[in-house]
């Protein structure tokens, strides 16, 4: 197994780096009993997990993991939800009993039991898929990318709508302390989000012209070395 690191490889480490020193940080609140940050830990921790997929699928390094290839199509989909319940436990209107949250997890559920006979194969038969014309088995339609463009969108929205609904409960009053430090950084966070979400449709709608998809994970990359300088 060769390891190289191009140029355009260290901000996609870095940031998978960052995000993991982040999600380590968010456990330790996340034990000391606040339910935010555990929610909080298990975004950053994926995201550096999806970040590292797309480092080794880039540099082809992936065929020396085959057990990892693929996993990052149901992590697509945890990313947003984890987003959406951070917010709504950081904010306080998580009021509904704690196992609801995991119905946001459904669709990401089926996607990976659609992929199952893939992940319950063999390392050599995964290998060998991966170095074949003849492709994997069970394909994803060519919509799926796209359709996880709207469905990240609407967990943005609701999160905002969350953000929202919190500014006004405080009934026109200035927000201080820690109120108005939550409500900056839940901004920052969907402001980054929305970024991301913006870059990933010209990303689609340029399809061909450069290794764009890597360049979106780029990005991804550089707003989490921001949230960490936040």
């Amino acid at each position: 197994m060769t390891f190289s690191v191009t140029p355009a490889d260290i901000p996609i480490l870095v940031g998978a780096f960052v995000a993991v020193i982040l999600s380590i940080v968010f456990t330790a609140r996340a034990a000391a009993g606040t339910r935010a940050n555990f929610w909080g830990a298990a975004f950053l921790f994926v995201s550096a997990v999806r970040i590292l997929l797309k480092y080794l699928n880039q540099s082809g390094m992936i065929t020396e993991f085959p057990h990892l290839a693929r996993i990052q199509y149901p992590l697509g989909l945890v990313t947003p939800v984890l987003i959406y319940l951070y917010v709504l436990h950081l904010l306080g209107q998580a009021k509904r009993p704690f196992w609801i949250a995991w119905l946001h997890f459904i669709p990401a559920i089926a996607v990976a039991l659609y992929l199952g006979p893939y992940y319950l194969a063999s390392g050599a038969d995964k290998g060998a898929w991966m170095t074949t014309t003849g492709g994997m088995p069970q394909q994803l339609p060519a919509w799926y990318p796209w359709a996880g463009l709207p469905y990240s969108a609407l967990y943005l929205a609701l999160a905002e709508a969350a953000r929202r609904r919190f500014v006004k409960s405080q009934g026109g009053k200035k927000l201080s302390g820690p109120g108005k430090a939550v409500v900056a950084w839940i901004r920052l966070l969907l402001i980054g989000g929305g970024i991301f979400l913006v870059t990933a449709v010209v990303m689609r709608l340029a399809v061909g012209v450069v290794d764009l998809n890597y360049f979106l994970f780029q990005v991804f990359s550089f707003l989490m070395i921001l949230a960490c300088v936040k």
